[in-house]
């Protein structure tokens, strides 16, 4: 019906608002950066994949940025370390 419609829409749009705040704050930092995943990780997300996806994050991006600090993922422990 047009009410669900209007919903759905209103909810589309408020998971874009959220992924644009979150992709335009994201730690410049790489060491906050690296604390930031690895908390997402945890709390949100069954897989780097899938934060990445989610977040329209460049994966080889992210992790190259942190491998510049030695950080490196671990994808039996779902984090980087």
């Amino acid at each position: 019906d047009q009410a669900t419609a209007w919903s759905n829409i209103r909810g589309r749009r408020l998971r874009t608002h959220i992924k644009t705040l979150v992709m335009e704050n994201l730690p410049k930092d790489p060491i906050m950066l690296m604390s930031f995943i690895n908390m997402k990780l945890r709390d949100l997300y069954p897989s780097l994949e899938a934060l990445c996806e989610d977040l329209d994050i460049n994966r080889s991006e992210l992790e190259e940025k942190l491998k510049t600090v030695g950080y490196e993922y671990d994808e039996a422990n779902k984090r980087f370390w």
